[in-house]
């Protein structure tokens, strides 16, 4: 199993130096009076992880607001006290 992981990462590397190499133009990136020159490959990269970031969080506020209150029960000895 450990073999097959490493095999899957090694092509998984080699894919996105694949990518890197043949998306090498820059692009600007222009917010405000902020601008910014990158490769097309990293902007794509730092998106993909912004959006995997963002997911995340989300999944995990909304699986907290689903998730079911729970109320501390009294016991039966607390409350004849």
């Amino acid at each position: 199993m450990r073999i097959v992981k490493k095999i899957f990462l090694i092509l998984f590397v080699i894919l996105i130096v694949i990518f890197s190499v043949q998306n090498s133009q820059t692009i600007t990136i222009a917010f405000f009076n902020w601008s910014v020159k990158l490769p097309v490959s990293l902007i794509i990269i730092l998106i993909y992880i912004l959006g995997m970031t963002t997911g995340g969080i989300i999944s995990s506020v909304i699986r907290t607001l689903a998730e079911p209150k729970k109320v501390k029960q009294k016991d039966d000895s607390q409350l004849q006290e």
